[in-house]
């Protein structure tokens, strides 16, 4: 048997909790009173409760439990059912935000990644490689002793000695 004093006893301390701002508490409470004794609007409560918390899947969840109880009243389930309808989708839009912010970032990020590609100095060209070495008083330099970025010197000005 049910001694309905400690139901009426923890559902007061979990409507107080509820009033106080203390969610947690009263969804622990109002959990303790099902679990006592299984009535559906306990379940109501607990979604009300993560619902007021702003733990909107958990809202659904127990508001979803509720309405696939037998005994509820078909008043009480149109309720739950409209609160279910508004909370799926601010779920909805929530993660749809969430994606877009997810997609603008990531936009973002390739927009300065191929910034950054744009700014970085270009390779020399494949025909730099067949440019013959510069010599100065007989000593070979190589081939690329400026910038990547510096222009292109006149044929004229690679001169080769004869030694």
């Amino acid at each position: 048997a049910v001694d309905t004093g400690d139901v009426d006893a923890i559902n007061a301390q979990a409507v107080e909790a509820f009033k106080a701002k203390r969610y947690e508490e009263a969804a622990r409470l109002f959990e303790d009173a099902y679990n006592v004794s299984p009535e559906p609007n306990y379940l109501f409560n607990i979604g009300r409760v993560f619902e007021e918390s702003g733990n909107f899947p958990s809202a659904i969840e127990y508001y979803d439990r509720f309405i696939h109880e037998p005994a509820v009243e078909l008043s009480s389930r149109e309720v739950a059912l409209e609160r279910l309808r508004v909370l799926r989708a601010i779920v909805a839009e929530e993660k749809a935000n969430a994606e877009a912010e997810e997609a603008a970032r990531r936009k973002a990020e390739e927009d300065a990644n191929r910034e950054d590609e744009a700014a970085s100095p270009k390779p020399l060209a494949e025909d730099d490689d067949k440019m013959p070495p510069m010599r100065v008083g007989g000593i070979v330099l190589g081939r690329r002793i400026w910038p990547t970025t510096a222009r292109r010197l006149p044929a004229s000005w690679y001169r080769t000695c004869a030694c």
